[in-house]
């Protein structure tokens, strides 16, 4: 970025070459970074909010009954509960909180532009809160799923404030700037792609089949069974299979062994990982294993570079030929399927 600072805010979309002023922050060299950092300096305080306390928010979508998100403080307050409750509410809302604002001029900072985050999910604090269903475009109170804690897959519905603020025919409602500020121009309750129908949206991903990617449920996936002479029940989408299949007959053919050690895992499944290996894991929701596309394979202790085996050394030689590739590197046991073009081009990463 520094080796041409005059020409690097200057060469067509943020100045004019010879501009007539400029802010005080600006000079022909200074490198965009530069800029960047005293922008942020100069506009952004530290100054927050604290979402311990209760937030106001518009609801996009409800679930009348839900079963308590795992991880959540629902599902936690069954845990140490005399009677815990199977069901509870789950509303889907903006806040304030969830939009973020950037400049769309680096030389008039105070010019900021909004983008919308998604919807978050929050569930009754209690049985009382459950009761008070609210419909779409009603104003809310809540506490936002971080005020609980840092990775809380939820918040707490408070209750519902008024219903007269964004009129529920309106959806996600164009009219929301009369309680946000300005204008929604587009509708997305559901992340692109998702069936609202589907029994993993409705199961909140808790089901055998339901894929996670992010931290949020993708729905039902299809799964075969993958072969191993080690471990039994592992399941992966199809094509992950197939490919699989196809590598480890071309391994065997080399008088290599390639067997599968750990495949898809459901949420719960991939808790448990996470709580027997805290160091090792990714928190449940957010590994490649529970989207159906990542294998754990033997590879007899390799440690490349310093120790290395026969079967690491065909799949590092090999592997990218049938579309898997490497993409942790710490782990030269767990491979992911993304294709074979795709495949070839990650190649080199850690092999």
């Amino acid at each position: 970025m520094g080796t041409e600072k005059d020409k690097l805010l200057v060469s067509g979309f943020v100045v004019d070459p010879q501009p007539q002023s400029l802010p005080d922050y600006y000079t022909r060299q200074t490198s965009l970074g530069e800029v960047l950092y005293k922008v942020a300096k100069k506009y952004v305080g530290k100054k927050g909010i604290d979402l311990s306390k209760p937030v106001e928010g518009v609801v996009v979508r409800v679930q009348n009954i839900a079963s308590p998100t795992v991880g959540g403080f629902r599902y936690q307050l069954n845990e140490t509960s005399n009677s815990p409750l199977d069901t509870c509410l789950r509303v889907y809302v903006y806040t304030a909180v969830d939009f973020i604002g950037f400049p769309t001029n680096l030389l008039i900072p105070s010019l900021i532009d909004q983008a919308i985050m998604d919807s978050m999910p929050y569930e009754g604090a209690d049985a009382q809160a459950d009761l008070e269903v609210p419909n779409v475009g009603d104003r809310v109170q809540v506490i936002h799923r971080r005020g609980i804690s840092y990775d809380s897959p939820v918040g707490k519905y408070l209750g519902c404030i008024s219903s007269e603020a964004v009129p529920p025919a309106l959806g996600l409602a164009r009219t929301i700037d009369k309680f946000l500020g300005f204008e929604r121009k587009t509708s997305v309750p559901f992340s692109k792609g998702i069936d609202p129908n589907d029994e993993c949206i409705k199961s909140n991903g808790m089901g055998d089949d339901c894929a996670w990617k992010r931290g949020r449920v993708l729905g039902k996936i299809e799964l075969e069974p993958v072969p191993s002479i080690i471990k039994s029940n592992l399941r992966a989408r199809p094509d992950v299979v197939k490919a699989y299949k196809e590598m480890r007959a071309a391994a065997k053919s080399d008088k290599i062994k390639i067997n599968a050690t750990s495949a898809f895992r459901t949420y719960k499944q991939q808790a448990n990982m996470k709580r027997r290996k805290p160091k090792l894991a990714v928190n449940a929701g957010y590994s490649r294993h529970q989207t159906g596309i990542a294998l754990d394979i033997n590879t007899n202790r390799a440690h490349p570079p310093t120790k290395t085996t026969k079967t690491y050394n065909w799949l590092a030689q090999n592997a990218h030929k049938y579309g898997f590739v490497r993409t942790v590197k710490g782990e030269p046991w767990h491979w992911v399927y993304v294709g074979i073009s795709e495949a070839s081009k990650r190649r080199p990463r850690y092999t």
